[in-house]
């Protein structure tokens, strides 16, 4: 983040003028206090089951990072933390003539766990959470 020029007046008055390297500025009284952004809390997306899944797992919202893999052996774990603030993990398997259980699992901490299972000869399951 680029230092900003931040203007601030002491209690006789006097101006101070000064670089700051934090964004944005709340108010405290009549002084400006700068802030820290929150860092972000960190995810845990475990997908559980046996077998293989093809595999979606997105973070940042429609708009952010997300990855496909395919052949991933379950049971498969990440923990995200550049940018938690909205999760998403989908996964898909098809064994004809087989009956497949698939589990994921979204752990935001302080959170209830967001969960799904899918069961059948082509289970796919979805998990979407809210740091």
């Amino acid at each position: 983040m680029l230092a900003n020029r931040a203007r601030f007046v002491t209690a006789a008055g006097a101006m101070l003028v000064g670089l700051t390297a934090c964004r944005p500025t709340a108010v405290i009284g009549r002084l400006p206090v700068p802030t820290v952004p929150r860092l972000g809390t960190p995810v845990t997306v475990k997908v559980t089951g046996s077998g293989r899944v093809t595999l979606i797992v997105g973070q940042g919202g429609l708009s952010g990072a997300h990855t496909n893999q395919t052949s991933v052996t379950l049971p498969y774990s990440v923990e995200i933390t550049d940018d938690p603030s909205e999760v998403f993990v989908a996964a898909t398997t098809a064994v004809p003539g087989q009956s497949q259980s698939i589990t994921c699992e979204i752990d935001t901490p302080g959170r209830a766990p967001v969960t799904n299972t899918s069961t059948g000869p082509v289970a796919s399951v979805s998990c979407q959470a809210n740091a």
